[in-house]
């Protein structure tokens, strides 16, 4: 690894993960805000609406969704609609940026600079999966404190614990994701079309 290639990417990569993080936490702000004025009538009637197969998807089960009290709980909530679908959004993250992570740079035609430079090619591309590492980590603590701060402002708690291993286990499909995009990348050297084949 190669500190002064890690520090250049995190100053490139800064403002995409800045917007990325911006939204998923507006995101799962906003939902678990909306806990509130569906608890009480509005999510039995949507949780109905969903097809069942998409109510398997998201890990609920479909016999007994509903707490104590006939009212859906906060987890059960979240859980279908902002943690089930985290893995997918931490995954669509990996496959952009690991799609561009060498194709990018032969297309704009700095790989062959970077590569003439004496640094080994194994540092090029950890450097650059460190950038992800640490940029989805920081996706994962956002999103976090974001639920973490909509549950507060809709009067309910949270298993913190619970909550960041899920995020955790979603930031990890998001990283093998992101591991064969960056495979693909530098197989293809076209961000098009490694894009597509991680994407699969």
């Amino acid at each position: 690894m190669s500190v002064h290639l890690l520090r250049t990417y995190v100053a490139f990569h800064r403002f995409i993960a800045l917007a990325w993080m911006i939204g998923l936490a507006f995101f799962a702000f906003f939902i678990a805000v909306l806990y509130r004025s569906l608890a009480e009538s509005g999510i039995e009637e949507l949780w109905e609406s969903y097809p069942e197969a998409l109510r398997a998807a998201v890990g609920l089960d479909p016999e007994a969704p509903l707490a104590v009290g006939g009212r859906f709980a906060i987890e059960s909530w979240l859980a279908m609609e902002f943690l089930g679908w985290m893995p997918l959004l931490i995954a669509l993250y990996g496959v952009v940026y690991g799609a561009g992570t060498i194709a990018r740079e032969a297309e704009q035609g700095t790989l062959d600079l970077i590569l003439s430079q004496p640094v080994a090619r194994y540092r090029f591309v950890v450097s650059k999966s460190l950038v992800f590492l640490v940029s989805t980590a920081a996706l994962v603590v956002t999103a976090g404190v974001a639920l973490q701060a909509g549950v507060a402002a809709a009067g309910e708690s949270l298993n913190t614990i619970y909550l960041y291993l899920t995020l955790f286990q979603g930031a990890l499909v998001g990283l093998a994701v992101a591991g064969y995009a960056i495979a693909f990348s530098g197989a293809f050297l076209s961000v098009g079309r490694a894009a597509a084949v991680a994407g699969l």
